[in-house]
């Protein structure tokens, strides 16, 4: 995951907002320690990246969705400052089951 230019897409959208690959693995290299928002965006990249690399979303339970609602509400582009947040802590753990457990076939994974 730490090579953009090996990645099935030039861009991904993170709630409303659209991110360059460039952008994308800068804030995959920021630290998650202080922001829910980074490890929601974390684990939201490594989910969106599988699925274009061909696993099944159905398996997501409704996590990808989730994780784009919650960015949508905050204003502008990531990283947002988010302190301690429990819908995007569930929601990032969610995401980390996804990309991580054998449901979503191997994949990317983020490791915090």
């Amino acid at each position: 995951m730490n090579h953009p230019a090996s990645w099935p897409a030039s861009s991904l959208i993170l709630g409303a907002q659209k991110y360059s690959a460039a952008e994308l693995a800068a804030l995959l290299n920021l630290p998650v320690k202080g922001d829910a928002s980074i490890d929601l965006a974390h684990q939201l990249i490594a989910a969106k990246l599988n699925v274009l690399n061909g696993v099944n979303p159905a398996t997501d339970s409704g996590a990808i969705a989730a994780a784009d609602r919650l960015l949508s509400l905050l204003p502008g582009r990531l990283p947002f400052g988010v302190g301690p947040d429990a819908q995007m802590t569930t929601v990032a753990s969610a995401l980390n089951f996804f990309n991580s457990d054998g449901k979503a076939q191997p994949g990317c994974v983020v490791k915090n």
